[in-house]
């Protein structure tokens, strides 16, 4: 067997047992050969390394200056969401969960409360919850039957646009057909199916953003990793058009929107 590397063996000292004396002993599933004695000092010299818990920016609250970040604690297993009141003030924590918790949107108006989204023991199958800050109780918002992703708020209403593909599981025989994304309008305040605004076909449809004047939506529709296109909304009748490229355009480029100018509809 070819001889491994100091540094390989310094590797596994993330998956060692407990230090012998002055040696990591390895992990009773490891099957060691040719890896010399790895020093538990070395192990604790790289432990700053490979045990990094930085802090993620998620929202800002829309009133107030403070902002969400997501954050895994020294004693957790997951991400959760933390609320940071102030500048160099100390996180507080807002979930707590198995699974993690690292996309949530407050509330646009006030910020009394914020939405976020979850899966379960891994599955990507993000449910939307809300999160009502005085209380700290969730509640489930969507059909556990569809997999959601978190979009945009209408600021007039309050209202969240999202967008829902069916699971594989919903499908007779575990197959489709064909795939159809639907893009609704949830009030959190009334967990309720919604408003559909558009069923489009295909996956990939996300919301990018909402127009200042809560008329339109920005969707972007993701076809791989080297092609994307970017679409525009009507919210009263749902009719949807490409932008992004030009419509019967050869071109095949990744486009995204990020967002509406200051003033534009």
């Amino acid at each position: 067997m070819k001889k491994l590397s100091l540094a390989f063996a310094i590797a596994l000292a993330g998956c060692a047992s407990a230090p012998t004396g002055d040696v990591i002993a390895p992990n009773a599933n490891l099957v060691v050969q040719g890896i010399p004695p790895v020093p538990a000092s070395v192990a604790e010299r790289v432990a700053r390394y490979t045990d990094f818990r930085g802090h993620g920016w998620v929202d800002w609250h829309p009133t107030r200056r403070e902002m969400l970040v997501s954050h895994r604690p020294q004693d957790g297993n997951t991400a959760q969401l933390f609320r940071l009141a102030s500048p160099l003030a100390t996180p507080e924590a807002l979930t707590e969960a198995a699974d993690p918790v690292t996309t949530a949107s407050y509330e646009p108006r006030r910020g009394e409360y914020l939405v976020y989204a979850r899966s379960a023991g891994g599955s990507e199958a993000d449910q939307l919850y809300r999160l009502d800050l005085a209380t700290r109780a969730s509640t489930l918002l969507t059909d556990t039957n569809e997999r959601h992703s978190l979009g945009s708020w209408l600021r007039s209403s309050g209202q969240l646009v999202v967008t829902s593909l069916p699971l594989d599981r919903s499908a007779q025989g575990g197959r489709r057909s064909q795939v159809t994304t639907t893009v609704r309008l949830v009030d959190p305040m009334r967990p309720a199916p919604g408003r559909v605004l558009a069923e489009l076909d295909g996956g990939g449809w996300y919301v990018s953003a909402v127009s200042n004047d809560d008329r339109r939506v920005a969707l972007t529709r993701y076809l791989s990793a080297a092609e994307s296109q970017v679409w525009l909304m009507d919210v009263a009748s749902g009719r949807v058009e490409q932008v992004l490229p030009a419509p019967r355009s050869r071109e095949r480029a990744t486009h995204f929107a990020p967002g509406f100018m200051a003033g534009a509809t």
